[in-house]
């Protein structure tokens, strides 16, 4: 893979597992973070194939970005070095099998199985003035922490972040609810009673609002005290890239000295299944 900055500032950032494919379907990915400067190329033999056995080659060009299904973004970190073109397509078939999409190794099979679902996902959210980052959680727990180098990359990297990445952990999540799943520990219902006018209605929704934004702050200040395992190294415009990795999380940031620029982090697999049997509703005779 071959990305190429057309005229960002110097250690503008080529986002990782971007998926590429002149006829629109996804065929190429790479699986870590990397710095590319303003107005130059890079080269990485490690990028894969995400599409078993399928011939043909990418010609140049430019493409619209998309990012990989969440769950295949840990083993995709794990495999980041290896230079297999094949290397993910155990653990695409292991997701489309899981979802009852199909039994080979194409990620275009998912995306297009649960193309209206994911559709419908994106357009449920928006970005505020000026945002570069954000906080991602589902069914009240915190599955990825997303940080940009600016507003503009931002938003043009959260309609594929949010779409195919955790669009579809939403979709493998509701799935395990069949009659629909449960009100998250963080949403706040409304008050019973039935308000006499649009003022008393105002007032409900935000002491709601306040209530919830205060269930999420506590949640995420949770997070704050978890160490984590770094390794760093120097890339060759001079910023540092550090994986890290701790019980519960996985992910790469950028860090210029001190500043961190960039950041993603995603929920483990072992930590999603430990917190899934503690959400497991209680069963009756």
């Amino acid at each position: 893979m071959r990305p190429e900055d057309e005229g960002l500032p110097p250690g503008a950032f080529s986002r990782t597992e971007r998926l590429v494919g002149p006829d629109g379907l996804a065929r190429l990915a790479d699986a870590h973070v990397a710095v590319v400067g303003a107005k130059k190329k890079r080269s990485f033999n490690t990028a894969m194939c995400i599409q078993a056995s399928q011939p043909g080659y990418i010609p140049a060009g430019n493409y619209r970005m998309m990012i990989l299904p969440f769950s295949l973004r840990e083993n995709a970190l794990a495999l980041r070095k290896e230079t297999s073109y094949n290397k993910l397509w155990p653990a695409i078939t292991d997701l489309n099998r899981r979802t009852k999409v199909s039994e080979r190794g194409h990620v275009e099979d998912f995306l297009r199985h649960y193309e209206k679902e994911l559709d419908q996902f994106v357009a449920e959210f928006e970005c505020v003035p000026g945002q570069v980052g954000a906080i991602v959680l589902i069914n009240g727990r915190v599955v990825g922490i997303e940080r940009a180098p600016s507003n503009e990359y931002w938003l043009n990297l959260w309609p594929a972040l949010i779409r195919e990445c955790y669009g579809s952990l939403a979709i493998e999540v509701a799935a395990r609810y069949p009659d629909g799943p449960p009100v998250p520990p963080t949403r706040v219902p409304m008050p019973d009673r039935v308000p006499g006018d649009l003022d008393e209605l105002a007032e409900d929704l935000e002491k709601a609002r306040e209530e919830e934004r205060a269930r999420v702050r506590n949640v995420v200040e949770d997070l704050l005290p978890q160490p984590f395992e770094v390794k760093s190294e120097k890339d060759e415009a001079g910023l540092f890239i550090d994986t890290l990795t701790n019980e519960q999380f996985t992910g790469q940031a950028v860090r210029d000295g001190d500043r961190v620029v960039y950041f993603s982090l995603v929920a483990q697999a072992s930590w999603l299944k430990k917190t899934a049997w503690e959400d497991a509703e209680p069963f009756k005779f």
